[in-house]
């Protein structure tokens, strides 16, 4: 009985997999990142049926090739395989992807508390190593206020980022060693410093750096930066590797 009912709910979902492929309007490359803990193996609806992904906390996963709609969703497996008869799956992330993207990065973030199964927040980010070069940043700001940054020595390059953006960042020509920041927010009529810390970027690499609130900041700073670096060179033969076998 048990058999029966694991197998009705995998032609269930079958077909709810193939009325997404009709509506398929989508085709792109993928990776992901965790931003705390790394997540071994999710299934992603993909077309008529379902593609394993992991989710690394310490680099950019392998390139995943996507074909499906602006939605895509995760599900874990042991989730799936527990499903009766009848029962709909619940997704444990989501995420409605950008239009005109070919190469994303999804960034995974685990929530405190679940909301209706959904156990991580997914971000979609531009990542193409074309665009997105060597001797390039990004800062992302991943709090819920806007992060005043002055960068560089003594502060010569300001800008503001809102919850949730991005903002690039190219070094200067003959660049070496450390680069200066300073990241504060407003506090009523005034501002209240973040951070003031060194990045050491590199002419050799593109870094992302994702500004989040610390958990339980105390007298030092009151935001943590987490760098993803990656050779674009590297990038973009991941890229092409991708493209020949997908």
């Amino acid at each position: 009985m048990k058999k029966q009912s694991l197998f009705i709910s995998a032609l269930w979902l079958l077909g709810m997999l193939c009325g997404l492929a009709q509506e398929s309007s989508l085709r792109l490359h993928f990776r992901t990142f965790s931003l705390d803990k790394s997540i071994d193996s999710i299934l992603c609806s993909q077309g008529e049926g379902m593609l394993q992904v992991g989710v690394p906390s310490s680099s950019r996963s392998q390139v995943y090739n996507y074909r499906g709609k602006r939605t895509m969703n995760f599900f874990e497996r042991e989730h799936l395989n527990s499903l009766k008869e009848g029962e709909v799956p619940k997704p444990v992330a989501k995420v409605t992807l950008p239009q005109n993207s070919k190469y994303l990065l999804l960034l995974f973030r685990s929530l405190d508390e679940p909301r209706d199964g959904i156990k991580y927040e997914v971000t979609a980010i531009n990542d193409d190593p074309g665009m997105f070069k060597n001797g390039s940043m990004m800062f992302m700001n991943l709090s819920k206020v806007s992060m005043y940054f002055a960068v560089g020595k003594g502060g010569k390059d300001k800008f503001i980022i809102k919850p949730g953006e991005l903002k690039p960042y190219a070094l200067k020509e003959g660049f070496s060693g450390n680069l200066e920041v300073k990241v504060a927010a407003k506090k009523g009529s005034s501002f209240e410093t973040l951070m003031h810390s060194r990045l050491f970027p590199s002419k050799l690499a593109r870094d992302l750096y994702f500004v989040s609130p610390k958990s339980n900041p105390g007298k030092g700073h009151k935001v943590s930066i987490k760098q993803l670096r990656e050779n674009s060179k590297y990038g973009k033969l991941m890229l092409d590797k991708a493209k020949t076998s997908g």
